[in-house]
């Protein structure tokens, strides 16, 4: 992945960026950058406590490797980026910031999919723990009247095995109503 490169002044104003920092922060040139962000900590930075721990880290230790936080691009949308940044001096002496950005928007999307799924798969084996030790028939089924992967062991000593994507009238009716239904 492509890093964005930069440079900024403790105050909080850009010294320099390479093209991909000004790209992932929306801007053509070092002069519209510099131009456009006359604050960092409150034009760039999404989360507002953000650039206030990173300064910490970064006073308290020297350097920050693998900050996360979001920034924000010139048209206001966001993105994830992982941050590495040191002190270092200019040509004058004066101490600034260099550091290194890259966007791991992608990573950040794909653990949330992955926590999403992790979260629904133990609520549902929450759910069938209970359906299971309920000692009552529970079953799940969508508008086709199809019973879904859901129901409870009840339901299997009740109606049998194989009980996913049967219909339902079929399963509760005797033979000649559920054919009625129909």
């Amino acid at each position: 992945a492509l890093e964005g490169i930069f440079q900024t002044t403790p105050q909080g104003h850009f010294s320099a960026a390479n093209r991909t920092m000004l790209q992932l922060l929306g801007y053509d040139s070092l002069q519209d950058l510099q131009e456009g962000v006359t604050d960092i900590a409150s034009q760039v930075y999404a989360n507002l406590d953000d650039p206030e721990r990173l300064l910490a880290q970064l006073e308290e230790q020297g350097e920050a490797r693998g900050f996360v936080t979001q920034f924000l691009r010139r048209d206001g949308s966001r993105f994830w980026c992982e941050i590495n940044v040191s002190f270092t001096q200019d040509n004058q002496g004066a101490r600034i910031i260099e550091g290194l950005v890259q966007d791991i928007s992608e990573r950040m999307e794909h653990e949330a999919a992955v926590r999403a799924k992790e979260k629904a798969q133990v609520a549902s084996r929450a759910k069938s723990m209970f359906l299971d030790n309920s000692g009552q028939g529970f079953l799940s089924f969508g508008v086709d009247m199809l019973v879904e992967p859901e129901y409870s062991r009840e339901c299997v000593r009740l109606l049998g095995d194989n009980l996913v994507g049967r219909k339902v009238d079929e399963l509760l009716l005797p033979n000649d109503e559920a054919a009625r239904v129909r």
